[in-house]
């Protein structure tokens, strides 16, 4: 068996979906040719590189099959650090980020056309492309990377806009009182001299 196929038996169907379906932002979806619940797989969305001739093609992700009348389910690609995670702690990531999404700021895209940009330099300088996503919650259910940015997204809108302090002017400095105006000093006054007539 492949080396980075990893199985973990006796795990319930109601469990699966909690993990697929809110944990990972995604569905489970019948294996193979045939409609039926008796296997179902999860892909994490493919990445789109290109060749050494211009072209396209598709790495995967990881993925999961589930087998419902055995209860196995196996992880491929490193889909088990996922299931890990879970298993810790059930809360997902798109969860935190709607709680905390300052948290999440130097989070980067991991697919679509802002992919490997941070999430607060989208978020802020890519408004059309911001208004696109939130305008339709069915794009965001595309992989959990993109529900985390929908959830981050819509919690930063919601946020009140900062307060803009305005810096006061600096006071001018203390000027000394002003002097009372210097009063020109009286004349001296004349003295007359009493003239004595000589009897």
């Amino acid at each position: 068996m492949d080396a980075d196929i990893i199985t973990v038996r006796n795990v319930e169907r109601i469990v699966v979906d909690e993990f697929v379906n809110n944990y990972l932002s995604g569905s489970l979806t019948p294996a193979g040719s045939k409609i039926n619940d008796d296997v179902l797989s999860y892909h994490f969305p493919k990445t789109h590189c290109k060749g050494s001739r211009k072209k396209f093609y598709k790495t995967s992700n990881g993925c999961l099959v589930y087998y419902s009348i055995t209860k196995s389910l196996l992880f491929h690609n490193g889909m088990k650090d996922y299931w890990d995670k879970f298993c810790q702690d059930p809360t997902p990531e798109w969860k935190l980020a709607q709680e905390n999404p300052a948290a999440y700021d130097d989070e980067e895209l991991a697919s679509g056309k802002w992919k490997q940009h941070k999430f607060v330099y989208v978020f802020s300088k890519c408004k059309g492309y911001v208004r696109w996503l939130l305008e339709d919650p069915a794009r965001a259910s595309q992989s959990l990377g993109m529900r985390t940015f929908f959830e981050y997204c819509r919690a930063k809108q919601s946020q009140p806009p900062p307060l803009l302090v305005r810096k006061r002017p600096a006071s001018a400095p203390a000027s000394a009182p002003a002097s009372a105006p210097a009063t020109a000093p009286a004349p001296p006054q004349s003295k007359r001299q009493s003239c004595s007539r000589g009897s």
